[in-house]
């Protein structure tokens, strides 16, 4: 009888941690025989290392530096083969077999188009050895934890394959605990229940390069690549923490190149073998010769030594020609031949203790970092040998614990709260705006400023620009913290790599949710307050130049420069303006046209003369304003005409109407784009003169009181939006809606382009256009406007009629928000996502799958609600339109076929599947 076979059977098929397949199982599992090394058996679970001669993991998570031993056409083969595709394995699995096999790699595939493991005999007692000791480890880690903070059971998050034995172990041993599996960048990505620990059970660069954890291509891998991803992971885990919350990482020990050695007392004739038949296979440091059983070694080849390379059966057997090691005496084995491979391994993990210390230091107070020898492993290698002047390790542990950072983040944000200085709310504030790259783009703009790189500015009002860049005297103090960003630039644009590498997280990487790891990265509180007031916007100059604020938003502004000397007055304007020509520059991708630099500066002197003159007031300064340009509508024009961005048309819009073809083509300079503006400025004043003739000249009380309302309200989202839009119809009609129903300060824009990538932008603002080109003129008498808003205060959302634009109103300071909703492709997706989910368990269902459910589901169910309301209401005398109709039927339709598919499995959802609406307020009968 085969003694390992025996051992085997006894061992491991009455417990079988690694899910061994009996080899007459083999033809009913499609598992090649000749696939099969001797000496090996085949199992469905791995143990996580196992360290191959090629220097990676033999079983495919690791390093292996081999990638160019394939062919251009293996490679070729290899990378066109989907391996999440059973399909598509199943018509390449010899090829692939072959392919993994020449990686030495202990993966294979069935001809059904699964995978499975080879595990070498003499290897399962010391995996399953090494699995035990990393359980015990983190089994007093949790159990220390738990005694520090009183806490009867853990909630332990553990980042590792999915297949990995130690879940097996652990699952056991935290039977008290709740344990949440963490196997993909998704999981990691979504938003989970807060953890008191989480566990890595692999080194960190490891870790990042598993399948599922990262987007990084074999040949992509690079020490900065690993670093940003290390980083990104370490900053998620930072966010799954809570906030006493500790993170463990227990590892393989990867030793560093270095000159020491150790002299090693062998204690058995069988050790001296091992050690002697190592020295022939791989290249070490010298040829090593043991004498009365002890020889000197450096210390990088005794830890790989005992780091237990997986050599394959048949090197092995060719090189001992047939014989076992107990066969050969220690004097024939040293006459052996020298294969010398290489024992260099990868360079990334060369420094690993280093890396550790550097990396997880970013966002953890370190508690523990050390090589760890456990003591089952200790007594093991005390039979074999004996070391003098070195103590070797076969592990590294981490423990620290989530750096405190809530509080300082608290404290600036109220610190901006309270500064007067911000020029919009945290929650209102655009997308395009809170991000790393709208901060380095505006300190660009002043890095430019600086070298005097100003394009084609006017001299006269860059020279003015630059006055707090270049004199000291004409510097506000907070200005210093600017200058110190602009220094840092680059390091911004690193950083902005480490917390969304490859852009894993869209285009932009979210400053105001990434504050902490900016504390982390060394950044004060003061330059802290800069960046976040960049991304608000340096008081609202911006805003008022781009026609979404009223001059009278300067308030606290002129009144806190008030309370300054005149020369700090100054400087404190000077550095507003400063920081709003940059802002503005740096959203608009282009520098500030002459028209816009004019009404910055004509604002900045407005603001002077408020200050200076104790008496005057903005309400009066805005109607000497509203006079001098020859009534409040006029200034709803030019208002208009801003937010649509048709600077050049600011003063002689009142002129066009009056000028022939040939002096609108002269004036244009004949160019197409120009002409069409000027069509448009023309429209625009046509169709104001039209609504006013049809709405508000009826009642001469609502004209000045729908004007005055128009220019008090605050605007967002409406510079890149209307900008686009170039429809002086669709803009207006917009706008009367809005303004008419708003019964706070402000309406929001931002939503309708807030889930848009900006490669989808234009095809989103064409969309947009499309759609209010549909809305009924007929819906739009006051009465109706009015009946719609007392509609919207009371049910909070609704729909415009006939249309995808959604309206709601915010329960905490009134603002108004309109969205679109793409409500065909909604029902489109809707369509095919149930034929793709029909039937299956929700843990069955990919992240992505659900995400996508749960949005186009929240977008069917709020119109659904929404015309239910409607159709309802016993007011209601207007004909709904025929797309409304349809969609609302079909809506009706899919709403029912979507919830009966999802309540069949609910209950099954793993914990790191999102949820929301999609599950826990789903009604599932109608």
């Amino acid at each position: 009888m085969d003694p390992s076979t025996h051992f085997l059977k006894e061992a491991f098929w009455q417990k079988d941690a690694f899910q061994f397949v009996d080899p007459n199982q083999f033809e009913a599992l499609g598992i090649d025989p000749d696939s099969v090394p001797l000496g090996t058996y085949v199992s469905f679970r791995h143990p996580s290392q196992l360290r191959s001669r090629f220097g990676g993991n033999a079983y495919g998570t690791g390093f292996f530096e081999d990638y160019d031993r394939l062919s251009s056409d293996e490679i070729k083969k290899l990378n066109s083969i989907a391996l999440d595709s059973p399909e598509e394995i199943r018509a390449h699995y010899k090829d692939l077999n072959e392919i993994y096999r020449k990686l030495g790699l202990l993966i294979r595939f069935s001809c059904l188009g699964h995978a499975y493991y080879l595990i070498p005999v003499h290897l399962i007692s010391a995996s399953l050895s090494h699995i035990q000791a990393k359980v015990e480890e983190i089994g007093k880690i949790v159990d220390f934890h738990s005694k520090k903070y009183l806490k009867e059971y853990c909630t332990i998050g553990v980042m590792t394959r999915h297949d990995d034995l130690i879940l097996h172990e652990l699952s056991f041993l935290f039977q008290d605990h709740r344990l949440y599996v963490i196997d993909s960048l998704e999981k990691l990505m979504a938003e989970n229940p807060s953890l008191d620990i989480v566990i890595l059970t692999n080194d960190l660069f490891e870790t990042v390069i598993m399948e599922q954890f990262s987007r990084l291509e074999q040949q992509t891998i690079s020490k900065k690549k690993l670093d940003q991803y290390s980083i990104y992971m370490l900053w998620k885990i930072c966010n799954l923490l809570k906030s006493e919350g500790e993170i463990f990482i227990i590892a393989d020990h990867f030793p560093s190149k270095s000159n020491r050695t150790a002299e090693l007392t062998f204690k058995t004739e069988r050790e001296e073998k091992r050690f002697s038949l190592f020295t022939h296979i791989f290249n070490t440091k010298k040829k090593y010769k043991i004498k009365d059983h002890k020889v000197r070694v450096n210390i990088f080849d005794l830890q790989k030594y005992l780091s237990g390379l997986y050599l394959e059966q048949e090197t092995l057997s060719t090189l001992l020609k047939g014989k076992s090691l107990a066969d050969l005496s220690l004097e024939e084995i040293g006459t052996l031949p020298y294969l010398r491979y290489n024992l260099a391994g990868s360079p990334f993990l060369a420094n690993q203790q280093k890396n550790w210390s550097w990396l997880c230091s970013i966002f953890f107070d370190e508690i523990i970092l050390k090589p760890l020898l456990p003591d089952s492993v200790r007594k093991d290698w005390g039979k074999r040998f004996s070391c003098q002047g070195y103590e070797p390790g076969n592990m590294l542990v981490f423990l620290g614990q989530k750096k405190p950072f809530e509080k300082a983040v608290v404290d600036i944000k109220q610190h901006v709260a309270d500064s007067n200085l911000s020029g919009c709310d945290f929650e209102l504030v655009a997308d395009y705006r809170d991000s790393l790259e709208f901060i380095i783009r505006t300190l660009k703009v002043l890095h430019d400023l600086k070298q005097g790189n100003y394009g084609t500015l006017p001299r006269v009002f860059i020279d003015r620009l630059r006055q707090p860049l270049e004199n000291v005297n004409r510097r506000f103090g907070a200005f210093n913290h600017c200058m110190k960003l602009i220094n840092n630039i680059k390091r911004l644009e690193k950083i902005s790599g480490y917390l969304n590498p490859d852009k894993i997280e869209g285009p932009n990487t979210r400053l105001l949710s990434n504050l902490e790891a900016l504390i982390s990265f060394g950044f004060s509180h003061d330059e802290l307050n800069e960046m976040i007031l960049i991304t608000l916007g340096h008081t609202t100059m911006g805003r008022i130049i781009s026609g979404k604020m009223s001059e009278r938003s300067l308030k606290p502004v002129s009144d806190m420069a008030r309370t300054y000397d005149p020369r700090q007055a100054l400087n404190l304007l000077r550095y507003c303006r400063l920081m709003t020509m940059a802002e503005t520059s740096a959203a608009g991708g282009r520098e500030l046209s002459n028209e816009q630099l004019a009404q910055l500066f004509e604002l900045y002197e407005s603001t002077v003369r408020v200050v200076v003159n104790q008496e005057l007031e903005w309400d009066r300064l805005l109607e000497e304003k509203t006079i001098a340009l020859g009534g409040i509508r006029n200034r709803i024009i030019k208002k208009i005409l801003t937010m649509m961005g048709y600077f050049d048309f600011l003063e002689n819009w009142a002129e066009l109407r009056k000028k022939g073809s040939m002096e609108k083509e002269s004036l244009a300079d004949y160019d197409p784009r120009k002409m069409a503006e000027i069509e448009e400025v023309i429209h625009l004043v046509e169709v104001i003169e039209t609504f006013e003739a049809k709405y508000l000249k009826l009642d001469p009380l609502y004209l000045p009181a729908f004007y005055r309302k128009f220019l008090d309200l605050e605007f967002h989202g409406t510079s890149h939006l209307f900008k686009k839009m170039g429809s002086s119809l669709n803009v207006f009609l917009l706008l009367w809606i809005t303004v008419n129903l708003a019964r706070g300060e402000s309406v929001n824009f931002n939503p309708i382009l807030a889930d848009v990538e900006i490669k989808g932008m234009d095809k989103r603002v064409l969309k947009v256009r499309e759609e209010a080109s549909t809305i009924n003129l007929k819906h739009l008498n006051l009465d109706l406007l009015e009946r719609f808003s007392e509609q919207l205060i009371q049910d909070r959302s609704s729909f415009i009629m006939g249309t995808g634009f959604q309206l709601k109103s915010t329960s905490q300071d009134k603002t108004l928000e309109i969205a679109y909703k793409d409500l065909d492709k909604s029902l489109k997706e809707a369509e095919t996502l149930s034929l793709k989910v029909a039937g299956l368990a929700v843990s069955k269902i990919s992240v992505d799958d659900l995400r996508k459910l749960e949005m186009v589901f929240a977008d069917l169910e709020m119109f659904y609600q929404s015309q239910l309301r409607v159709m309802r209401d016993p007011d209601t005398d207007l004909k709904i339109p025929s797309r409304q109709q349809r969609w609302f039927e079909s809506t009706w339709t899919m709403r029912k076929s979507l919830c009966r598919i999802l309540s069949k499995s609910c209950s099954t959802l793993n914990p790191f599947t999102p949820t929301s609406n999609i599950f826990t307020n789903m009604p599932l009968s109608y």
